[in-house]
């Protein structure tokens, strides 16, 4: 493929003409690359629908209201169970299939919101009261997002999101959903009442854990089934802290045609952060495959490092067992004291064999075991001293990314490409091609970021540029990435964004370069990385230069057999 060229229209600092298609160049691109990407996939099957759900930072009461409204944007997050309720819940679906858009007004103690959605066309937005809108069309996989205090627009690609979590209908992702949240231990009552003088239907939704609780009361008109309105009250036992928030529900049959309808001025400046067309097309690709990522297997990873990048002196590796079932993980972790060429000839080459060393070798101390089960993270750690386990405080884990770690396959084989807009320094995504991606067929995406200055809360972070070198020929893996952060980078727009920044304020230069070495394949024919290396030039802690490079070796299993209550909580080592 030829670079796209164009190399200064990510970021748009003048001001351009806008109407309310937002530029009809900039959504034919992302049309056009839609349409050529969509059927590629058609061979995989698409990710259940109860793991996309885990894997999204869903906020309190947005949980809340999703039993309605699929998780209107910004509020907060509760657990419930259909325990009892499923013939009002059945009234609720048959009601809601026919809505074409749900409109909510979302009040509670900490800001106000107002929220529209249509799963007809597969439109997401968000209007805050101090001007800020976020509208979200899925089917064009944009973002676009009116900032009022820049005054501008920016538009990013969400080819890694899915609408609705990937729901086809709202009541798919409620059923889903409600399952999965039976294990916190929520009850739901029902009763007949009056919501402002009219005749509901209310179920009470209830949950505590340990100084916490927390009710959810929804409204349902007795006639329509139509869900008027949800409120939520929380806090702890002895009133120290409370949260109480309420969203109202009407049913409009049309809703707002674009970002403008929401108020947005025409006058305001376009940002401009959709990757060129056909790296839109391979980026569409690429995440289908990411998505597809082996989810259910057994994996021991061999982590071994060169260079001093490992707290304890006489620590040079690490070694973790893995047993992953979609969205639970489990993980054992432990600390490798011995060289490579001490104990590369025990390991072997197959899940069971590593696994054995890991637990019976001199060479391998256990350090710690971690379990996500899709609800909550829990952790037990081992102090050698005391020769004892240590069960950590459980944290609640919504969605799994505090899980990704564990995600080995996909960590290592599809690592995400495309920044999040709201935390991301401008950029501009396309394809190049260079001597590497030539010499071994490979796509290669660029990704060029601006420098960041956070105002002194964190180290300001230099210009990134990024290569990104996919395999078509095995599952779009990422096969090598090229990481370049450089303080006075040539594609830097703005040359005195350190203008004022303490030089010891911003972090150095450095040089990251990660390769899959060798490819393994399932018995079903899909690509995984066996083993990846990493080279990477710096500064150390001590501001002396430094090269350390470390190589992952992963011993997988993809038809495991799960240990007896392996994802238990109760079984952890105390």
């Amino acid at each position: 493929m030829k670079p796209s060229g164009n190399v200064n229209r990510f970021f748009k600092n003048a001001a351009i003409d806008t109407n309310p298609k937002m530029d009809e160049a900039v959504l034919d691109k992302v049309l056009t690359a839609h349409e050529k990407t969509k059927n590629t996939m058609s061979a995989l099957a698409q990710p259940a629908l109860r793991r996309q759900i885990m894997k999204s930072p869903i906020t309190r009461l947005a949980a809340a209201a999703i039993v309605i409204t699929v998780a209107l944007i910004g509020i907060n997050q509760f657990g419930g169970s259909i325990d009892g309720a499923n013939v009002a819940f059945g009234r609720i679906k048959q009601a809601v299939e026919n809505v074409p858009w749900v409109h909510s007004v979302n009040s509670n103690s900490n800001c106000s919101d107002e929220g529209w959605l249509s799963f007809v066309q597969q439109i997401e937005i968000n209007k805050k009261t101090d001007g800020k809108v976020t509208y979200t069309d899925y089917r064009k996989k944009v973002k676009y997002v009116y900032s009022p205090d820049t005054e501008t627009i920016t538009l990013s690609d969400i080819s890694n999101k899915k609408f609705a979590l990937g729901a086809t209908d709202l009541f798919s992702l409620i059923e889903a959903y409600l399952d999965n949240e039976r294990a916190r231990g929520a009850e739901l009552t029902r009763q007949n009442g009056l919501y402002h003088d009219m005749p509901v239907e209310i179920l009470a939704i209830t949950r505590s854990e340990n100084n916490w609780t927390e009710e959810i009361k929804i409204f349902l008109n007795t006639e329509s089934y139509l869900p008027l309105a949800v409120e939520v009250e929380s806090g702890n036992l002895n009133g120290e802290s409370s949260y109480v928030g309420r969203v109202t529900f009407d049913y409009p049959e049309s809703g707002p045609r674009d970002i403008y309808a929401l108020g947005v001025p025409q006058s305001a400046r376009i940002i401009d952060l959709l990757p060129e067309p056909d790296a839109l097309e391979v980026l569409h690709t690429y995440q289908e495959y990411r998505d597809n990522a082996p989810s259910k297997y057994g994996a021991v990873v061999i982590f071994d490092t060169e260079g001093s990048v490992m707290v304890e002196e006489d620590v040079i590796g690490c070694a973790t067992i893995i047993y992953s079932d979609e969205q639970r993980q489990y993980g054992e972790q432990y600390k490798i004291i011995g060289t490579p060429d001490e104990y590369a000839h025990q390991i072997g080459d197959t899940f069971e064999s590593a696994m054995n060393w890991c637990r019976r070798s001199d060479l391998a101390k256990p350090n710690v075991v971690d379990l996500f089960d899709g609800v909550y993270h829990y952790q037990t750690q081992y102090d050698e001293g005391d020769n004892r386990w240590s069960l950590q405080p459980r944290e609640d884990c919504p969605g799994d990314e505090r899980g990704n770690y564990l995600k080995v396959l996909r960590r290592k084989g599809w690592p995400g490409i495309v920044p999040k807009a709201e935390n991301s320094p401008p950029h501009q995504i396309r394809i190049i091609e260079d001597h590497y991606s030539q010499k071994y067929g490979l796509i290669c995406i660029e990704l060029l970021r601006q420098g960041a200055n956070y105002g002194g809360r964190i180290k300001a972070m230099p210009p990134i540029r990024e290569l990104y070198y996919l395999n078509p020929q095995k599952d779009y893996i990422c096969q090598r990435l090229e990481h370049y952060r450089r303080r006075n980078a040539p594609w830097q727009e703005d040359s005195s964004w350190l203008d004022g920044i303490d030089p010891d304020n911003v972090r150095p230069d450095a040089t990251t370069i990660t390769q899959v070495t060798e490819y393994g394949q399932t018995s079903y024919g899909q690509w995984y990385p066996k083993v990846v290396t990493s080279t990477i030039v710096g500064v150390r802690e001590d501001s002396t230069p430094g090269v350390f490079t470390t190589t992952e070796t992963i011993h997988l299993e993809t038809a495991p057999e799960f240990p007896d209550r392996i994802f238990d909580p109760e079984n952890l080592p105390t």
